[in-house]
């Protein structure tokens, strides 16, 4: 506590202790006026003591941790309203000590910080721009040293922030050709993708056209090949029926004519043996 901080404090609580009312009522208080010498003598004579009576247990308020865990645990297996009023008072007890922890903490960072305001220490103006640990003294040749010293400094800190806005303006504008670029890039690999899908169904489409191309030839092939089988069949049968009817043309009492009744994988007739009556 310093006298910086003890001043306010001292002020509002004077303001508030020190009233008319107050006045008279210490007085009164004290028997002093009205005069009343029992209010100051009647406390020192030595009171009869009495016999406590034997007080039952009383359940305490949980103000611990562990006594706050216990008193839970009790209530949940048997829940009473007294047990739930202890509960409760604990809880505003606890809660009033953390109010008056937080309101201590608050103050003693206060105090740390005025301490600490307090212990800095000035420094020099040095408006001149060289380092003197003296008494300084301002000749009208320091005054304009000075002046010009200080114009000087402020036309430096207008070109330094002069650079900061350009350094700025550069760096928006490059963020903005970086954001273009991106674009393009991305439109770009946007295109690509498209193209090479594109690439990719005309080449599916080509290879799905050669194939029902083949497909379609070999279909043709099998057909040829089936009707000049079925040609070649067609005069084998009839060359076989023609020998045939050419060797039945005998008298009746010669055999009977010969029967092809197949064709082999050749194409020749299969001519079964003659039957004789």
């Amino acid at each position: 506590m310093t006298k910086r901080s003890f001043y306010p404090l001292f002020r509002d609580s004077w303001k508030e202790a020190f009233t008319k009312d107050r006045i008279q009522h210490a007085f009164e208080k004290a028997g002093i006026w009205p005069l009343n010498p029992e209010a100051t003598i009647g406390p020192l004579r030595r009171p009869i003591p009495e016999i406590a009576s034997p007080r039952p247990n009383e359940a305490r308020t949980p103000l611990t941790c562990r006594i706050t865990r216990r008193i839970h645990k009790e209530y949940k297996l048997e829940p009473t309203s007294k047990k739930l009023e202890l509960i409760l008072r604990g809880h505003e007890k606890l809660a009033a000590q953390d109010s008056i922890h937080r309101h201590m903490i608050k103050g003693l960072q206060q105090s740390l910080q005025l301490e600490k305001k307090k212990r800095k220490r000035g420094k020099r103006l040095n408006l001149i721009g060289t380092e003197d640990h003296g008494p300084q003294f301002f000749t009208p040749e320091r005054v304009q040293a000075a002046i010009s010293y200080q114009a000087e400094k402020e036309k430096e800190e207008e070109i330094e922030k002069q650079a900061k806005v350009d350094s700025r303006a550069r760096k928006a504008l490059e963020k903005q050709e970086k954001e273009v670029q991106k674009q393009l890039a991305k439109e770009q690999r946007l295109q690509k993708r498209m193209q090479a899908q594109s690439e990719k169904l005309e080449k599916a489409a080509r290879r799905k056209a050669q194939l029902d191309e083949k497909r379609t030839s070999l279909a043709t092939r099998k057909s040829s090949i089936a009707l000049n089988k079925a040609r070649t069949n067609a005069r084998t049968n009839a060359t076989a029926k023609r020998k045939l009817g050419e060797s039945g043309l005998g008298g009746g009492s010669g055999p009977v004519a010969k029967r092809a009744i197949a064709t082999n994988s050749r194409g020749r007739p299969v001519i079964t043996p003659a039957r004789f009556t």
